[in-house]
């Protein structure tokens, strides 16, 4: 008789509702009106190497979507409320390699990623130069060369420039650039006769491109790059000359004024003959209607030669022959 007033005490109790449904609001829970099958992502993005500097500005693209942002001042970006699913992610910024990876996605859950921008290697300035130089050595010849000048930069710092080169695809033309004492600077000279053409004249207006790798092996092109002109008159050394033996040991210099239907300057050098020769004075800039310009400083006893240069707004620029002196 017990055992049936509790199976009738049970029955009234579930069968009245007394406990009723368990509330789905949470829109967590899938059974609720209000559920969302959606996540987040969380993104720390930083430098290629340690210590690893965090990146601001960094945006960061979620496809199919698409979903994105931009890393703030701690190099962190949140994505909120990214559907359940697999994307397609990629963070990019001006300066740097982009990064693509794929990305997952799971309901309720936040997915944290750190991701680690290589900076590329570029150039702030890129400068090809022709070079006309007269010879008077028997038999007299005029000698041309490209001059190649390129000041580079990267974000990871410069000992991740491993690498830099200049090309002109359509000639097949390939030759390094190596670094010289300047940090950052990287230079060479080219003789006509390494030339992928018959002459320096025939490579006017081609494109060539500078080309820069860094150690991580992510390689960036710079460019294109024309030369413009060959300057061919050469100016004309006037004074000292022919190996005259001076006292003063602050010397005149003079020359023959140019006469060119575009903007140039003079460039003057002094070097210290000996069996390397050493440039002593430069004076560069010097405006076209000059024609003398004394040293600022005394020469030391020696044997010196000197040049004048006439040189365009491009860098091109046309030499006179050695002109030679000694200082008493």
């Amino acid at each position: 008789m017990r055992l049936l007033y509790l199976t009738v005490g049970l029955a009234g109790l579930f069968g009245g509702g007394c406990l009723g449904d368990a509330p789905h609001s949470n829109p967590l829970d899938p059974l609720s009106d209000d559920f969302e099958a959606v996540g987040q992502a969380d993104f720390i993005v930083t430098s290629f190497y340690a210590p690893f500097r965090p990146l601001d500005s960094v945006e960061v693209v979620l496809t199919p979507g698409p979903f994105l942002g931009r890393t703030d001042g701690q190099g962190r970006l949140i994505l909120s409320r990214l559907p359940e699913g697999l994307y397609e992610m990629e963070a990019r910024r001006a300066g740097y390699a982009a990064v693509r990876d794929t990305l997952r996605i799971r309901t309720g859950r936040t997915t944290l990623d750190t991701l680690r921008l290589d900076g590329l290697p570029d150039a702030n300035a890129v400068q090809l130069a022709t070079v006309h130089i007269r010879r008077r050595w028997p038999p007299p010849f005029d000698l041309y060369q490209l001059e190649v000048q390129a000041d580079v930069a990267d974000p990871d710092g410069l000992a991740d420039v491993e690498q830099v080169w200049l090309e002109l695809p359509g000639e097949g033309f390939t030759a390094a650039l190596p670094p010289t004492a300047e940090p950052g600077r990287f230079a060479n000279v080219f003789a006509e006769s390494t030339l992928p053409t018959a002459s320096l004249h025939a490579l006017l207006g081609l494109p060539f491109q500078l080309r820069l790798r860094d150690r991580a092996g992510v390689e960036h092109t710079n460019g294109p790059h024309q030369l413009v002109r060959v300057i061919e008159p050469t100016p004309l050394a006037v004074a000292p000359v022919g190996g005259i033996t001076l006292t003063d040991p602050r010397p005149t210099l003079q020359w023959q004024a140019a006469n060119l239907p575009y903007p140039f300057t003079y460039r003057i050098e002094v070097f210290r003959d000996e069996s390397v020769s050493i440039r002593e004075r430069v004076f560069d800039h010097l405006p076209p209607d000059s024609l003398s310009v004394r040293l600022d400083t005394p020469l030391a006893p020696g044997a010196y030669f000197w040049t004048v240069s006439v040189v365009d707004a491009f860098g091109n620029r046309s030499r006179s022959n050695r002109e030679g002196f000694i200082i008493q």
